[in-house]
């Protein structure tokens, strides 16, 4: 398995273990949804439609797309190395079709642009049967990676301390840098 894909699904196991908001959209990581596979700046997961995620009319729940398009986002950010990827500040959702229960959705995200603090990131919802987009979305996401650890950025000292780190190089020790395929670390 290549190295991207590895470290994208630590950062995703890393987020559902705290038991937040993704684990709650998410459910129990069981298999049913997971991180099929990673490439510097591109991720596609599989997302299988639990009745928690549902809205009254049966079919995958608006906020809960959003929150998928938030997530996702975040781990086409991280696929380029980054182990957390700070705040989302913009996200857009548009609904295509309706997604129905037990269904199990291809996501694809990737980053569509990055700089040295901001990352635009562009998420598909497609039929893995037929391929066709479902709904998609994109999120802006801040994550302030400093070039010199003495640089605190508001939320990644806030994030690098709630998460028990003396300090930001201290947080940002699980970065990693990957080879243009993905496939090792260098």
């Amino acid at each position: 398995m290549a190295a991207c894909t590895k470290f994208v699904r630590s950062v995703l196991d890393n987020s559902l273990k705290n038991k937040g908001h993704d684990w709650s959209v998410y459910g129990a990581l069981n298999g049913a949804h997971s991180v099929v596979s990673a490439t510097p700046g591109y991720v596609h997961l599989k997302f299988h439609v639990d009745k928690h995620n549902l809205n009254r009319q049966g079919t995958l729940n608006g906020g809960c797309i959003s929150s998928l398009i938030d997530s996702a986002g975040s781990l086409a950010v991280s696929s380029h190395g980054l182990f957390f990827t700070g705040v989302s500040t913009d996200i857009t959702t548009t609904f295509v079709k309706p997604i129905p229960y037990n269904e199990v959705v291809d996501i694809f995200a990737r980053t569509a642009s990055m700089g040295r603090t901001m990352a635009f990131t562009r998420v598909d919802f497609c039929s893995p049967e037929s391929g066709k987009l479902l709904a998609y979305g994109s999120e802006y996401n801040d994550f302030h990676v400093t070039s010199t650890f003495n640089e605190f950025q508001g939320h990644t000292k806030y994030i690098a301390n709630s998460q028990g780190k003396d300090s930001v190089s201290q947080f940002m020790q699980g970065n990693v840098t990957f080879s243009n395929d993905g496939e090792n670390i260098l």
